[in-house]
């Protein structure tokens, strides 16, 4: 699932039109197939829709490509200044500063938490002994 909550798509709007042109054809030319809840003119009125907003969003698209080009463009120069501006401020306020913390997304304590901690002298574990005997 998308993070929006939509499904990801894993067919092509043409196939599906495609099969739906194919569905509606066959169903008509067998007029005696029927199905509980749906009938062919119910079937029809929701292909002529899927095509109405197809023709919409076909005519649509061009402007689409260039608000997504630039919002691609825009995002990249916004996220190379969030580095510079990060890294600004990670010198001026500190590596452990509540600032910088703000503006790294709150990964400052997930970075301190995976660092590798500095290495410590273990203390050799030794075997048990027995118990003395009971004089």
């Amino acid at each position: 699932m998308k993070k929006n909550g939509t499904m990801q798509q894993a067919y092509s709007f043409k196939a599906v039109k495609q099969q739906a042109a194919n569905v509606a054809k066959v169903w008509k030319a067998n007029s005696k197939f029927e199905l509980n809840d749906v009938k062919i003119e119910d079937y029809e009125k929701i292909l002529a829709e899927f095509d109405q907003l197809m023709k919409k969003i076909a005519g649509m698209e061009p402007e689409l490509a260039e608000l997504i080009i630039a919002r691609r463009q825009t995002g990249k120069k916004l996220t190379r200044l969030n580095v510079r501006i990060r890294g600004g401020m990670r010198s001026y306020f500190g590596r452990q500063s509540a600032q910088f913390e703000q503006v790294s997304g709150g990964n400052l304590k997930r970075a301190v938490r995976l660092a590798k901690p500095a290495a410590t002298q273990e203390t050799p574990v030794l075997p048990p002994t027995a118990a003395p005997a009971a004089i």
